[in-house]
């Protein structure tokens, strides 16, 4: 799967936990900041991406969300491919 069909997934989703119209979600709209994603949202993205995608971003998440270096890049794109790489290691 591509980051481009990951994105197309996503959107959705992250449009209705963010309560927004969907064109408004874009590659660098911050997760966090821009989408206002609260701790339940990252918990309910987390199992969407597992039962969607197969792949479980629960600690890159904790990871991110803990460190402020990281947590700067909790993009949309960021995401994408994240959720790409792991469903491409696990086909491997």
């Amino acid at each position: 799967m591509s980051v481009d069909a990951v994105r197309t997934e996503l959107t959705p989703f992250l449009a209705e936990a963010a309560d927004l119209a969907e064109d408004r979600i874009r590659p660098d709209s911050h997760l966090l900041e821009d989408l206002e994603m609260d701790s339940l949202s990252v918990l309910e993205l987390t199992v969407f991406t597992e039962d969607t995608f197969g792949v479980s971003v629960e600690d890159e998440f904790k990871e991110a969300i803990g460190n402020p270096d990281l947590r700067k890049d909790m993009t949309v794109d960021w995401l994408a491919r994240l959720i790409d790489e792991r469903s491409n290691a696990d086909a491997d």
